[in-house]
């Protein structure tokens, strides 16, 4: 009898563990960051034609490894983008901007790519988290009707705005993106570019030229270990005061 107590509580105990574990993922959400955003006027933001202003110096003084903003509109896609220094490449993998461990971690890039946006390539990584947080919105692309009346993702940094034109989305493999194509290599960006044309939900009216830039916002799939990916090209960068 004592054996069958024993056996019981083990597995008690195991699913407890499960329950904590699918609670932790389940309520992860990187953290508050509303209190990093201000609010402008109407006319403040027409004028500047923006949708998300930040406070850079508290952001900044918070965390220096905050360096810019994502927001993907008609998502809950909002965050600030990190690359760490010099603590692990994916050290945001699964911590926040406080830099407290969170299962869901923050929006990042990793050292290949410049903080300015400049390669042909940039990569940004996010989770694709249960409850709707980091990046499991980019799912909602793809739908179609979703996909044709979102066409733009913003990146706002101190003193810029950089608009994107959302050209695809598609479920792909779970390739290394920068280490097949690196962020700069121009044979490595034509193969790139050319995978993405070939891609199954493509916006046809839009070209990638070979001058352009692309950033990929990626995520696992949920089913296995393919990657969700959002790719958008550089079409305006607006100077900000």
């Amino acid at each position: 009898m004592n054996r069958w107590k024993a056996v019981g509580l083990f597995f008690l105990i195991i699913a407890i563990g499960c329950i904590s574990l699918w609670t932790l993922i389940a309520t992860s959400d990187g953290g508050d960051m509303t209190q990093f955003k201000i609010k402008p006027t109407d006319n403040l933001a027409a004028k500047k034609k923006q949708k998300v202003s930040v406070d850079w110096e508290k952001l900044q003084s918070q965390n220096p490894d905050a360096y810019a903003w994502l927001h993907v509109p008609g998502t809950e896609i909002d965050y600030p983008v990190l690359q760490s220094g010099n603590v692990p490449e994916d050290y945001y993998l699964h911590h926040n901007l406080y830099r407290q461990y969170s299962f869901a971690g923050s929006i990042y890039s990793r050292r290949q790519n410049a903080k300015d946006f400049s390669d042909k390539i940039t990569v940004l990584y996010g989770h694709n988290m249960i409850n709707g947080s980091m990046f499991a919105d980019i799912r909602k692309f793809e739908h179609p009707d979703f996909f044709r009346k979102h066409s733009e993702f913003f990146i706002y940094m101190p003193g810029r705005i950089l608009r994107y034109r959302i050209v695809a989305y598609h479920v792909s493999d779970a390739e290394d993106i920068l280490a097949t194509y690196q962020a700069n290599n121009d044979d490595g960006y034509k193969v790139y570019a050319d995978k993405i044309k070939q891609s199954g939900n493509i916006r046809k009216e839009e070209k990638i030229e070979a001058d352009d830039s692309i950033v990929t916002l990626s995520t696992c799939d949920s089913a296995d270990s393919r990657r969700r990916l959002l790719q958008g090209v550089l079409a305006e960068t607006q100077t900000t005061k």
